[in-house]
């Protein structure tokens, strides 16, 4: 007499389910965050170039004077974790050049890259790449490589994440 396998009682389309509502779930995610990314980013460029176009060359001086910080990201993130306001007393406008494994790609408006996962203890790193940069380099950008980006300090932005703009990747 032939065995009769029993059923666990969940079919192969609920798990089927389960994995899919995972997808849309993360795909929902990742859409949010492009849009708060994308509008912290305005928001901040909206200020800076307000400030910018009153005194252009002084600011250019002033930024050109400043050295640059060296950082691992890993480092960046938990030292905003441990003190937010020390960290900006250390990063924020200032200029950066950060190295660490791209957790994320933003191939769509705003173009960059993310050191850090948004659900990670320590706050995620969002570098926004500068425009004229961002088309020809996001071809080659994938998650798990380690990169090393320069750009502007913006603290911690809405949404909890530390900001960064006008990046360009100086080596990957």
């Amino acid at each position: 007499m032939p065995s009769r396998r029993r059923s666990s009682g969940v079919g192969p389309y609920v798990v089927l389910g389960g994995g899919a509502l995972l997808l849309v779930a993360l795909g929902l995610l990742t859409f949010a965050l492009r849009g708060r990314i994308g509008a912290l980013f305005a928001r901040e460029r909206g200020e800076a170039s307000a400030a910018g176009a009153a005194d252009a060359s002084p600011s250019s001086q002033k930024q050109s004077a400043i050295p640059v910080v060296k950082v691992r990201s890993e480092d960046l993130r938990e030292q905003y974790a441990q003190d937010e306001s020390a960290a900006d007393g250390k990063f924020k406008d200032r200029p950066l050049e950060i190295t660490g494994t791209i957790t994320a790609v933003l191939r769509e408006a705003p173009v960059g890259i993310i050191f850090g996962k948004p659900q990670d203890m320590t706050p995620a790193v969002v570098c926004e790449l500068d425009r004229k940069q961002g088309e020809e380099v996001l071809s080659r950008l994938r998650a798990g490589m380690t990169v090393t980006v320069r750009g502007t300090g913006m603290g911690k932005i809405q949404g909890g994440f530390i900001g960064v703009g006008n990046c360009r990747i100086i080596s990957q």
